[in-house]
């Protein structure tokens, strides 16, 4: 369930600043909501309210995490395969990515499938299962470090958005403009 918050406070996040009338695009607002949406879970998580979610219908809960697993997918197919899929919602996304196989870059694909199939084999050993994912990036990483495979690095889409490499400092978000 923690996974399933998260998300939902990561999507959910930008509206809920641009409700409030603060710049969802400005990193001090958004540390800010980071911090305080982390004090409240860890607040929720220490008052033992997290019997709170029984109250919610499994039909509800597997619905939501349907719609997280679909954002989350979307989310990586650039990275994912080198082509950005067109679409005014993540469905149309979906199935443009599909569409355009042939378009996808092979040396991003191969890396992004050689980074499932090792998560998975580090994940079939039992000791190994509770930091699979971590070997399995850690792996593949040294491997396309080695042989300077032509994929897109963390740092080019870091850069890529036009931000520093600095951590925003956390702030008080500026109050909303009159009217608001």
């Amino acid at each position: 369930m923690i996974t399933t918050l998260t998300s939902a406070i990561a999507l959910t996040g930008q509206s809920a600043l641009a409700d409030a009338g603060l710049d969802p695009h400005d990193a001090g607002n958004v540390a800010a909501l980071t911090v305080l949406v982390g004090v409240i879970m860890l607040l929720m998580g220490v008052l033992r309210l997290g019997v709170v979610l029984s109250f919610v219908s499994n039909a509800v809960m597997v619905g939501f995490s349907t719609g997280i697993a679909l954002q989350i997918i979307t989310g990586v197919l650039k990275d994912a395969t080198g082509y950005q899929p067109r679409g005014h919602n993540k469905l149309t996304q979906l199935a443009d990515w599909l569409v355009h196989v042939g378009d996808w870059k092979p040396s991003a694909t191969l890396v992004a499938a050689a980074t499932v199939a090792a998560w998975a084999l580090a994940r079939a050993v039992k000791r190994l299962e509770p930091v699979a994912l971590l070997i399995a990036m850690v792996a593949v990483s040294v491997v396309v470090a080695v042989l300077g495979t032509d994929v897109e690095l963390v740092r080019d889409m870091w850069s890529s958005y036009g931000t520093s490499r600095a951590s925003p400092p956390p702030c008080r978000p500026s109050p909303p403009p009159p009217g608001m």
